[in-house]
């Protein structure tokens, strides 16, 4: 690999993307900074397809001249679809009482054992070799 290994994406976990989606559509007017966080660093990591995107427009500003990868913005846009995650489960917990809360906590196991099984063979190859890394 060229660059470090989270240079090259981010995986947003389908559980999470759900409870996401369900936090944008319930709590709308809350969640609209999150939205368009997430649009605008989406967006960005796109790169430069036409000249008129908003990556190379970014880029011919001063603090953002010396940054050369748009994936670094898949950085913030997961970090921005967390908020939207937690106001989802607060939207199923809110409406449906102890059996939600109980379902919210299986659906958030599922979710992180998803992210383990996803995320530990990526972070092994991509740490294959280095000799600063223990073992």
């Amino acid at each position: 690999m060229y660059w470090e290994f989270h240079e090259y994406g981010a995986y947003v976990e389908p559980f999470f993307a759900v409870l996401a989606i369900l936090g944008a559509m319930r709590f709308f007017k809350r969640a609209v900074p999150w939205i368009a966080g997430a649009l605008t660093t989406l967006a960005l990591s796109f790169g430069s397809p036409v000249w008129w995107a908003p990556w190379p427009l970014l880029h011919r500003l001063p603090f953002y001249s010396f940054e050369h990868a748009p994936s670094r913005f898949l950085i913030p846009f997961v970090m921005a679809l967390a908020p939207l995650a937690g106001l989802g489960a607060e939207a199923v917990v809110s409406r449906h009482g102890k059996w939600a809360q109980i379902t919210i906590v299986a659906f958030l196991v599922a979710a992180l054992a998803d992210a383990a099984i996803v995320n530990n063979p990526n972070l092994h190859i991509a740490l294959q070799g280095r000799p600063d890394v223990r073992e």
